[in-house]
């Protein structure tokens, strides 16, 4: 374990917050997922983009096969207020 200098409550208070602030901030950022390539975008637009991709087309088909009850709308969802808390899995 490295050795530390102590950090005093109030500097410790002002990073903690910091840091929940910045994580809002990109929670409130995303809001479309594609799930078979696991990615994920601010406007739904950029989705679009992603849709017509070479790579999104192989993903496609492998999450397909690999999901044969899911359908073509379901790879895909908007990210609400109520299931934000997915955003932290994403990457």
């Amino acid at each position: 374990m490295a050795a530390l200098p102590p950090v005093s409550e109030e500097v410790f208070e002002t990073k903690r917050q910091d840091m929940a602030s910045a994580n809002a901030s990109a929670m409130s950022e995303v809001l479309y997922k594609c799930h078979c390539c696991n990615k994920s975008f601010k406007t739904l637009e950029q989705l679009n983009e992603h849709k017509k991709s070479k790579k999104h087309k192989k993903a496609e088909k492998e999450y397909l096969a690999k999901n044969p009850q899911a359908s073509k709308s379901s790879m895909f969802s908007s990210l609400n207020h109520t299931n934000r808390s997915e955003i932290s899995n994403l990457s």
